[in-house]
């Protein structure tokens, strides 16, 4: 599944006065996850210091939980959150979240679901940069994960503009497994070890260990 960062990020204007007091903290702790790539430090730190903010609560802890490996409970989280009209989520921000659900359901393989999501959301057409880019991305994850050359070329295009290293790990893991369906065993390999060495504790690790394991003895 490729990241999807918007709902990570989907915080209404309502709490826009409340993140300039806390700036400084609140990217120190986010970085528990997006530098250090500790999602377990990340989800205590997060559950500990923002259990006022609910919605701020419920986007990072369902990023802690996907960097987890714990797909369920990331989704789980991501649902918590009211998107109805009574909420005070502004829309960007109801779409990003949205996106990300479906996102999330497409990799527990309930993608019907996830494509209802998706048709639902691209009956709108007025949407920035940001939301457009994450259609895409959730496009590509729907419809076209079995084309090898078209994910291996989509994938380095984001990384040429990444620069989170939890989401460029990622990334590379993803471009990694795509390299190997596509029988490019080298780069796959070398794709492999950088995640294994670069990782720290996100649950990728130890899926690229598995699959360097096995390229090693299919070679």
């Amino acid at each position: 599944m490729l990241p999807v960062k918007t709902a990570a990020a989907a915080i209404t204007n309502v709490f826009f006065i409340l993140i300039l007091l806390i700036t400084k903290k609140y990217k120190k702790d986010m970085n528990f996850l997006y530098e250090d790539l500790n999602p377990d430090k990340f989800i205590e730190c997060i559950k500990h210091e923002y259990k006022k903010y609910k919605i701020l609560l419920n986007i990072n802890i369902s990023l802690g939980y996907y960097f987890k490996g714990d797909i369920e409970q990331s989704y789980k989280f991501l649902k918590n959150i009211d998107l109805s009209e009574k909420s005070v989520l502004d829309e960007n921000s109801k779409l990003s979240i949205n996106i990300r659900k479906a996102a999330l359901l497409n990799k527990i393989e309930r993608k019907e679901e996830a494509i209802n999501i998706y048709n639902n959301l691209i009956k709108k057409d007025d949407f920035d940069i940001e939301i457009k880019n994450s259609l895409e991305n959730l496009k590509m994850d729907l419809y076209y994960e079995n084309d090898n050359e078209k994910m291996i070329n989509h994938i380095q295009t984001l990384l040429q503009k990444e620069t989170i290293k939890c989401f460029v790990i990622d990334l590379k893991f993803q471009l990694a497994k795509y390299k190997e369906k596509a029988g490019e065993m080298e780069e796959a390999r070398k794709l492999y070890e950088e995640v294994i060495k670069n990782g720290n504790k996100l649950y990728i690790v130890e899926e690229a260990k598995e699959k360097l394991k096995n390229l090693i003895e299919i070679n």
